[in-house]
């Protein structure tokens, strides 16, 4: 018995907080004593925890939602590309990284934001059967290409995704051979980088511009804005 952490459940019935314990008591058969909280607020949910224990995908996860790990990876995508914009219009550098912490109530809030996002995690593993490319950034880029124009979008990720009757300069092709090559290497590039060689190929791609071998030099280029994208 501990009577500093109650079971927890929303308004709705369903459990918020405690249920390992509770799974616990059903496989052990045994009978526990509980105090109860009941009406807990989901914005009091989402901070429970935090420190290491609850995910960003448990809380997605707990709101009912699929591919969690995905989602949750894309949805922070999209926040660093946002605090990215904020710094370039500010004089700073246009560049997104991977260490800014995304807190969980965030999460949820950029799920209401962004509900298409949900078709992006399942459209983007059909089009990578062999992992290509990072899921997380695969989902994020065809979520923003997908509203700047769907037909195109679904093009582009097709083509790099099944790389068929592809012309030697298609800008899917060379996306697709440098996933192909990094799958071959001890050196994986790092998330940005993936990140940066998907959009460039986009944008050559949206452009009709060729494209023989992709690469993105993060020291002597900006991270790349997406063509079709408003500012």
């Amino acid at each position: 018995y501990n009577p500093l952490e109650p079971l927890g459940f929303r308004e709705d019935g369903t459990c918020c907080q405690g249920q390992h314990r509770l799974w616990a008591v059903v496989k052990s058969g045994t009978t526990q004593h509980f105090d109860v909280r009941r009406n807990v607020n989901d914005a009091l949910f989402t901070v429970i925890d935090t420190g290491k224990m609850r995910a960003g995908s448990d809380v997605l996860a707990i709101a009912g939602e699929t591919c969690t790990v995905q989602l949750t990876a894309a949805l922070k995508w999209i926040e660093r590309e946002r605090r990215a914009r904020v710094r370039a219009k500010a004089g700073g550098d246009y560049r997104l990284g991977d260490r800014d912490q995304i807190e969980n109530a965030t999460l949820l809030t950029l799920l209401q934001e962004h509900p298409g996002i949900r078709d992006s995690v399942r459209r983007a593993w059909m089009v990578s059967p062999v992992r290509l490319i990072l899921p997380s950034v695969l989902v994020w880029v065809h979520y923003r290409a997908h509203r700047i124009d769907p037909e195109w979008c679904e093009q582009y990720f097709n083509d790099f995704g099944y790389g068929v009757d592809l012309s030697k300069d298609s800008p899917a092709l060379a996306v697709r051979n440098w996933g192909l090559n990094n799958l071959a290497s001890t050196r994986r590039p790092t998330a940005e980088t993936v990140a940066a060689v998907v959009i460039k190929g986009w944008n050559r791609s949206y452009t009709k511009k060729p494209w023989k071998m992709a690469r993105w030099a993060s020291e002597q280029e900006p991270f790349p804005k997406m063509e079709g994208e408003e500012w």
